[in-house]
């Protein structure tokens, strides 16, 4: 036994009872005649247009002062943020080139030409500990001078 058309039709303007429509949902569950007629109803059944009033009230309140500041402040806050962020990008990179800077300022490892003795390497591991000792130092200088805001006093 088939669900009658009119039974579908509430069903679809969900106007059934709980109990009407447990029925109906166990029925479309296993007879394919049945979701076929309500597929076929649903789509003859006209869509429900919003009223025309409705149209008019959203232009309106869409240029509406508070609605146009709200979208300003919103555009603005990204904008800051963009630039927040490009700002911690700019802060990273020249971090990146003040620790360059300081490291090729000094010579860990000097070049040893073959005319030198043998010795050097003995007298590399003092040299290297030397120079870290005067980049360490030169570090230091150079935070301090940041973080004191240039008045580096000793």
């Amino acid at each position: 036994m088939h669900i009658k058309e009119k039974t579908l039709q509430n069903f679809l303007n969900g106007t059934l009872n709980a109990d009407d429509l447990l029925q109906v949902l166990e029925h479309l569950d296993t007879c394919e005649y049945c979701r076929e007629t309500l597929a076929a109803l649903e789509k003859s059944t006209p869509m429900v247009q919003a009223p025309a009033y409705l149209k008019e009230q959203i232009k309106d309140r869409v240029h509406r002062p508070d609605i146009q500041a709200a979208v300003q402040v919103k555009e603005t806050t990204k904008q800051l943020q963009l630039l927040y962020y490009s700002l911690k990008t700019a802060a990273g990179v020249i971090g990146a080139l003040l620790i360059l800077l300081a490291v090729s300022r000094f010579d860990l490892i000097p070049s040893i030409s073959r005319e030198e003795s043998p010795g050097i390497t003995s007298q590399m591991p003092g040299r290297i500990q030397e120079k870290g000792s005067q980049m360490s130092d030169w570090l230091q200088d150079i935070t301090n001078k940041i973080i004191n805001g240039g008045n580096y006093n000793d």
